[in-house]
């Protein structure tokens, strides 16, 4: 079981103001008939609560799984609203969750733009707008999943499931409404 998460807010996680604004959440279950991809994607207002926000990312999570997301965003101590003792958001899940195996992709942006590309998908890309990074956070944790599979995985197994999810996008893009 693998999971990958995409957690947008508004501002540095160290600033005190900020808020959740966004969760994206890719869940790939590898069983005997072969792999299977469920998404969830969420927006919140900025009077959401973390705690709730963080207890409703716990509860889509499946048991034992391993989950796959990027670092919180660098301390700046330039910054003068920085709390370095607050705890991440990944912090809190852990704490929340410890069956859970937290696997942190720690890559460039330009790499991961470059997964995106060879896949088709659409990511914000950095300095993007708040409205671009929510409406991407899904693509964001497949490129994530994606980045881990092809750094992590054997050949054959990278083949077998890049496959197997380029089928189940095409899938939910043909589900989606078209305007």
């Amino acid at each position: 079981m693998l999971s990958s998460l995409r957690i947008v807010r508004d501002r540095p996680f160290t600033d005190h103001t900020s808020a959740i604004r966004s969760v994206a959440i890719l869940n790939i279950e590898c069983t005997v008939d072969g792999p299977r991809f469920s998404q969830a994607h969420a927006t919140f207002d900025r009077t959401e609560s973390r705690a709730d926000i963080l207890r409703g990312i716990v509860e889509r999570v499946p048991a034992g799984a391993t989950l796959i997301t990027r670092p919180p965003d660098c301390i700046d101590p330039a910054r003068p609203n920085a709390d370095r003792f607050r705890p991440s958001d990944i912090q809190l899940i852990k704490a929340a969750r410890q069956d859970l195996d937290i696997n942190l992709i720690d890559c460039l942006d330009e790499d991961l733009l470059q997964v995106a590309a060879a896949f088709g998908l659409r990511l914000a890309g950095p300095g993007s707008s708040l409205a671009a990074q929510i409406r991407c956070a899904p693509a964001d944790a497949q490129v994530q999943w994606l980045a881990f599979l092809w750094t992590q995985f054997e050949q054959a197994d990278r083949s077998s499931l890049s496959s197997a999810f380029e089928a189940w996008r095409a899938i939910e893009l043909a589900r989606q409404p078209h305007t």
